[in-house]
């Protein structure tokens, strides 16, 4: 390899790596006058978040700029180089870039809509296949993320029966069907499967991308929970007339008669 296709394929990567990091959830809602998704849920750029943050119409926008940004790198590679090696460095440049974004801090979405459109021009074939592991585990979990990483593996598995059915698929292809998938899953969520797979949790019917605050019952609980511990924490009229009269008996009687009252009051007993 010559010092200018080595050169071509760095700029071409560089590329790739920008495209991908283009923040398409903060410029929407810029454009929109929405709110930054950054600011709520997750605080991240991507599909799911702009749903939170921007509703279904702007959402779907967010989610086909970030297919865009994975597809164009890649079609731009095969243009130009027609080497799947190259290509294949395009993907994951753009994926890199969707997680960590150089414009939005190194912090951006999860890359599971950029990886998807790189691999709609790699091998739509295996986004066909590993679709139906990213839906059905959201509709029986309710959980975005996690049907994204399921999805995510299930490209691996698909790709190799992709290689089976067509043998003439170049392997950088089978390799980056892998690749992809890992970089998906090192920018999971923090304890994202864990909480998914949480008894009651997983099929509670709520859809995982409605905010906290319209899904949750733990704040009225609480309250009357507080409301309960103020109650027995307060005493009643009854034993409050008892201390009352009994402190009246003990102003108006001699000092030994009480001495006496105080040594036989019930609170003296209970303490001995």
């Amino acid at each position: 390899m010559d010092l200018a296709t080595v050169l071509r394929t760095g700029l071409l990567v560089l590329i790739a790596y920008l495209a991908g990091s283009i923040p398409v959830g903060m410029l929407v809602a810029r454009a929109s006058g929405g709110v930054d998704p950054r600011t709520i849920g997750s605080g991240r750029l991507g599909g799911t978040n702009a749903l939170r943050a921007l509703g279904p119409a702007r959402a779907g926008l967010v989610v086909a700029g970030d297919l865009l940004k994975g597809a164009l790198p890649v079609l731009l590679a095969r243009y130009v180089t027609g080497d799947p090696l190259v290509e294949v460095l395009c993907g994951a440049a753009a994926v890199a870039g969707a997680i960590w974004s150089v414009f939005a801090g190194f912090r951006s979405g999860r890359g599971v809509a950029t990886g998807v459109g790189t691999m709609l021009v790699i091998q739509p074939v295996a986004v066909l296949l590993a679709a139906p592991v990213f839906v059905g585990a959201i509709l029986l979990t309710r959980y975005v993320s996690l049907g994204s990483l399921l999805g995510s593996a299930a490209m691996v598995p698909a790709m190799l029966l992709v290689l089976l059915v067509v043998p003439a698929t170049p392997l950088p292809y089978v390799i980056y069907s892998a690749v992809g998938a890992a970089f998906i899953w090192l920018a999971r969520p923090r304890g994202a499967v864990r909480t998914a797979s949480a008894p009651g949790r997983a099929r509670s019917g709520v859809p995982s991308w409605l905010p906290p605050s319209t899904t949750t019952t733990s704040a009225p609980r609480s309250r009357n929970g507080a409301r309960a511990a103020r109650c027995r924490a307060t005493p009643s009229a009854s034993s409050r007339t008892g201390m009352t009269m009994e402190s009246r008996r003990m102003d108006h009687a001699p000092a030994g008669a009480a001495r006496a009252i105080v040594s036989s009051s019930p609170s003296t007993i209970r303490r001995r």
